[in-house]
């Protein structure tokens, strides 16, 4: 909803739209646009770390450049709007204007995005996930439009939070097949990892881990290496299962579509600009994390990792059924490309040297 008030005094027009307030101030000064951001997550997870080291300064600075608007940011993270899985329904409804939902748990309503969950143990390399996912993207774009314009968003980037999913574990773990029997926390869509091979599932989001580890509420988490030394998991849970299962895309950055239509073009062109730097960074933060928080746990909190065989890998890639076949099929079902997805991202996989443990579109 678009309003205006004249103020006699500052000659100032306060423009209102969905969450977001334009305001227009003296002929002499920079138009402010105000604009809040949502996730339920905290700085010291990656994404909104990037989001805040990067993207903002990064379009403040180009914004800075031209002269003629720039932006107050309400950085409402840490669960101070929204707690996770909630990131969502804030930019849809306004509540928000831009924020980053987890796709993972949205599979509902983004299911193109689970693309990466039905093909593990493909690659750990995460910048190369990620641009895999920017080519899916754009080869894509009607699909992807439509899901988010059924939930009144804009997409920027598609990003991923770790370059490899291990299992952490209160007691050790040899191998996959000792996952059955015990109570295994995720996200989600890689639950199933899990409980296939007999696993009891619980899902849940990554700042519950630490409490039901500690509380032996689960067994054990499909974890990552910067979270779990970020959120301190390895003080409870101090064993490692170590597959290279490899990362996910399963981030997205978004705009309320409406916020979007009203804001200036060169506001849109600094989002624009920013959004691949704010991928990048946010690519280099999961391994600079890996690194720092992995040595941390190892030294500190005197966390072993078990490095499974390439021979285990495979057996437990076989032991799960036709994840990706079954997601393609489903997807066809509704009237989306599934299996055109499917098999343009092996492809490109398998041409780039990444050797999959299995071939997820033949099998």
């Amino acid at each position: 909803m678009l309003a205006s008030k004249a103020m006699a005094t500052f000659g100032a027009v306060v423009l209102v739209c969905a969450g977001t307030s334009l305001l227009v101030t003296p002929a002499s000064a920079v138009d402010t646009i105000k604009m809040t951001f949502v996730t339920g997550y905290a700085p010291t997870f990656t994404w909104p770390r990037a989001f805040i080291e990067v993207f903002v300064p990064e379009v403040d600075k180009r914004l800075a450049a031209e002269g003629k608007y720039k932006i107050d940011w309400n950085l409402g993270h840490s669960g101070t709007v929204v707690k996770p899985r909630g990131e969502i329904e804030a930019v849809q409804s306004g509540l928000a204007d831009i924020g980053i939902p987890v796709t993972a748990f949205h599979v509902d309503r983004v299911p193109l995005y689970n693309i990466s969950f039905v093909t593990p143990f493909s690659s750990t390399d995460i910048h190369f996930l990620q641009g895999l996912y920017a080519q899916v993207k754009e080869t894509f774009a009607a699909d992807f439009k439509k899901d988010w314009d059924a939930v009144n968003q804009v997409p920027f980037a598609a990003t991923g939070p770790m370059d490899s999913y291990w299992v952490l574990s209160r007691n050790p773990l040899k191998s996959y097949a000792d996952l059955k029997g015990i109570k295994v926390s995720a996200a989600g869509p890689n639950l199933i990892w899990a409980t296939a091979v007999g696993a009891a599932g619980i899902t849940s989001a990554a700042t519950e881990w630490y409490m039901q580890l500690n509380t032996g509420l689960a067994d054990a988490v499909i974890s990552w290496a910067d979270v779990t030394g970020s959120q301190k998991q390895c003080e409870p849970a101090k064993h490692v299962l170590h597959a290279d299962i490899g990362g996910v895309v399963g981030h997205e950055l978004t705009i309320n579509k409406d916020v979007w239509g009203k804001l200036p073009a060169v506001v849109q062109n600094a989002v624009k600009a920013a959004a691949p730097m704010y991928a990048k960074a946010q690519a280099d933060f999961v391994l600079e994390g890996t690194k720092k928080q992995t040595e941390y746990c190892v030294k500190e909190q005197g966390m072993n990792i078990v490095k499974v065989s390439a021979e285990d890998r495979k057996g437990w890639a076989k032991a799960l059924p036709p994840l990706a076949r079954t997601w393609a099929a489903d997807m066809d079902g509704k009237g989306k490309p599934g299996t055109a997805i499917l098999t343009a991202y092996m492809n490109a996989l398998r041409a780039a040297g990444k050797n999959p443990a299995r071939n997820w579109d033949k099998e």
